[in-house]
């Protein structure tokens, strides 16, 4: 039995049951739960939680052909309009079925979660299979908090800004600065996992390759957030270094709080270049930078994202 919970910047969790569909995949059934957060119904929360779990348990999941359950409840177009203002928790049972698994999923500069061994253990906390609906709901509350999402106490406090709902309105572009803040959250998540802040920014520049070189908008943005990144820090990977100094001007193709915060950073990464810092030599650049290229590659499709030019289809 499998639940997805889903909490949003407009204060509303959405349940979602995820079972077997008879087609050998795991997918939502259109049975969602909904409770708008007021900061202490964690017993509401957990009754919801549970009675998703019990419809998980004998309802079929959707075809894959279908609409899925996430857009039949929200009208969201794409999984990345209906991720892009959503946290989620897993509640599942426990791979010997002996209990409840509550855990924290990590939402990633791709907009998809996902899990890893090296999670904060405080990212997941077990329960007995007959748990009661307070202490779900207190779980499900706890492993958010502990990653950092910002959901209000029974005083009010700790809530975030207000949002609007990823529904059928909502589209599927990620914008600069939104891009920008999701590139430093997995930042810090993948710094606590690996050896170091140069692999850390190496590991996060490698999981955002295909959208950054899709997008011309979404490279700049990754390029300067890692380099001042590192540069806070006093280094900057050899890597990093020429396509810093070479970005061209994206202004034009941006507007409102996208361009205040990247004429921001662009006049940081101006600063901090000029005042130097030390360079560190890498072995294993990202895959889509010149460090790795062999021999013939045409490298007229890196010149256009380092000069911020979209190039047709």
């Amino acid at each position: 039995m499998c639940s997805l919970i889903f909490f949003g910047d407009d204060g509303e969790f959405l349940i979602l049951p995820y079972a077997e569909n008879g087609e050998g995949a795991c997918t939502g059934v259109d049975k969602p739960e909904r409770l708008k957060w007021d900061g202490v119904s964690v017993v509401a929360l957990g009754e919801r939680v549970l009675a998703s779990l019990e419809v998980s348990m004998v309802e079929p999941g959707l075809p894959l052909g279908r609409t899925q359950a996430f857009a039949l409840a929200t009208g969201a177009k794409t999984f990345r309009a209906f991720s892009k203002t959503r946290q989620q928790v897993s509640v599942d049972s426990s791979g010997q079925g002996d209990g409840l698994r509550v855990q924290f999923l990590h939402r990633d500069a791709n907009f998809m979660y996902s899990a890893a061994t090296s999670d904060p253990p405080e990212w997941t906390v077990m329960l007995p299979l007959d748990a009661q609906p307070e202490a779900v709901g207190r779980a499900v509350v706890g492993v958010l908090r502990a990653g950092g999402v910002a959901i209000a106490d029974e005083t009010g406090a700790g809530g975030g800004p207000v949002g609007a709902d990823a529904g059928a309105g909502a589209d599927d572009v990620v914008g600069y600065a939104g891009f920008k803040a999701a590139l430093l959250s997995d930042y810090g998540v993948m710094a606590g996992r690996r050896d170091g802040p140069v692999e850390a920014v190496t590991g996060l520049l490698e999981e955002v390759g295909r959208a950054v070189c899709e997008d011309p908008r979404l490279f700049h943005c990754a390029i300067m957030t890692c380099a001042l990144v590192c540069l806070d820090g006093g280094f900057l990977p050899d890597f990093l270094d020429e396509p810093a100094r070479r970005l061209g001007d994206i202004s034009g193709q941006l507007v409102g709080e996208d361009l205040a915060v990247y004429r921001a950073d662009a006049a940081a990464l101006r600063d901090r270049l000029a005042a130097g810092s030390a360079l560190v030599e890498t072995e294993c650049p990202p895959d889509y930078f010149p460090g790795t290229w062999g021999p013939g590659v045409d490298s007229a499709w890196w010149d256009d994202l380092v000069a911020g030019v979209a190039r047709p289809g």
